[in-house]
């Protein structure tokens, strides 16, 4: 009798196995609704990269599952779909972007895709995320659901190039922050310019109290897309007569066309019109 443990201790010893399998079990629950509700919306790579997951061999040891087999069956299934949901990623946003006018669409290496040569989306299916790029913003989005990477695409193409825009009024807000420190004439660094007329956009009440909430989003894609516009438009004069002159150097600020093609500009200048 001596050598065997006292009923407490057996009993102490059962609780903490009964504890440690509640909790066991506990997170095969919360794990098994994770990947039900990622099956449920077919967004295999989640699914596959929760079935990576280290709570994956808590699972396995729980007791809550079936036979040791149940698992890599499901595992299996999974890793097919998520394989071919991989090679239907960009055809899939490709389709909408095409069905929302948003054209071109170039498809690049690795399933990333480029919209209309600014928007950029490079999809890292291991880590099941996609980052979408453009020249000012980086966009990291958690999962690979092409419907829900068409719909930041979608928000971001309104942002930059489905803004009002008046030919005229731009090029004359353009000449008035080329003139805020040059001379007719001179030229001058476009990116310069740039900022200064991100100033001139801003409303008074933003330098008043510099609130973030009250400053007016310009970045360089509006800025490269409106340039774009002005000189789809052939308006390069201003009403006094200052014709605008933009000039093409390495490093300077990419425009780009409607073909997704693109110039680079480093330098601009306001002159008496010919």
């Amino acid at each position: 009798m001596t050598d065997e443990k006292p009923p407490l201790a057996m009993l102490e010893d059962i609780s903490k196995r009964a504890q440690e399998w509640q909790r066991n079990a506990k997170r095969t629950v919360n794990w098994a609704k994770r990947i039900h509700k990622a099956v449920e919306q077919k967004d295999w790579l989640c699914a596959q990269r929760l079935l990576g997951e280290k709570d994956v061999e808590i699972v396995r040891q729980s007791g809550c599952i079936g036979g040791p087999f149940e698992l890599d069956s499901v595992f299996e299934a999974v890793r097919l779909y998520a394989a071919d949901a991989t090679i239907q990623f960009s055809r899939q946003i490709e389709k909408m972007c095409e069905d929302a006018g948003l054209k071109p669409v170039v498809r690049g290496s690795h399933e990333g895709l480029t919209i209309r040569g600014m928007i950029q989306v490079e999809p890292d299916f291991s880590k099941d995320t996609v980052t979408i790029r453009t020249l000012a913003r980086k966009m990291p989005i958690k999962g690979c659901l092409p419907k829900d990477v068409f719909e930041k695409i979608s928000d971001l193409a309104k942002t930059i190039w489905d803004r009002k825009f008046d030919a005229s009024e731009f090029i004359e807000k353009l000449y008035r922050a080329y003139s805020e420190k040059h001379k007719d004439g001179d030229e001058a660094e476009l990116s310069k310019v740039q900022e200064t007329f991100w100033h001139s956009e801003q409303p008074d009440g933003f330098w008043k109290s510099y609130n973030p909430k009250q400053m007016k989003e310009y970045t360089t894609d509006e800025f490269s897309a409106d340039l774009t516009k002005l000189l789809a438009s052939c308006v390069s004069t201003t009403r006094a007569g200052k014709k605008l002159q933009l000039a093409t150097h390495g490093g300077g600020l990419r425009v780009y066309d409607e073909q997704g093609d693109y110039y680079t500009f480093k330098s601009i200048r306001f002159g008496e019109a010919l």
